[in-house]
């Protein structure tokens, strides 16, 4: 099982120690690669080998999240058409969200690819993230949220 072990660190004149803080206030963020899903791609256009466009950045792990987010800017300018139209219920209120269909991928770490992911599209780019993972990945692995090392663990 590939496993993903990252920590908030600090330097300090004692050495390097997990920094709590940070995790706290930034959360479990992992840097992820979204593309359209290569399974859709290949089977609509057979013979065609080169990688698809991609946008890379962070995601947030938010196990509050029924579905994984991805912003809609990425999503657009990735050329990824919305399929549908859900109802989202979240801490600021419910509203009709477009779901698209995605690849997720963990550049820099050993955790596989996820295909044909379905995502809902929202503004998540002015919180300096362009993602959350949601339980509809996370519940592909184990989560270990380790706050007062100031790290986490995701293996799947």
């Amino acid at each position: 099982m590939p496993i993903s072990n990252l920590a908030h660190v600090q330097v300090t004149p004692s050495g390097v120690a997990g920094d709590s803080d940070r995790l706290r206030t930034e959360g479990p963020v992992i840097e992820c690669q979204v593309l359209p899903d290569t399974r859709r791609v290949r089977k609509s256009r057979p013979g065609e080998t080169h990688e698809p466009p991609s946008t890379e950045g962070r995601f947030l792990l938010d196990t509050g999240a029924t579905m994984s987010v991805v912003d809609e800017s990425v999503l657009r300018e990735l050329g990824i058409p919305p399929f549908a139209d859900t109802a989202v219920c979240g801490a600021t209120g419910s509203a009709v969200q477009k779901v698209f269909t995605c690849e997720l991928r963990f550049p820099r770490s050993p955790l596989p690819a996820v295909d044909t992911v379905f995502v809902i599209g929202a503004k998540l780019r002015e919180q300096g993230i362009i993602g959350l993972l949601g339980r509809d990945v996370l519940e592909r692995g184990v989560l270990h949220y380790n706050g007062t090392s100031g790290a986490w663990t995701l293996a799947f």
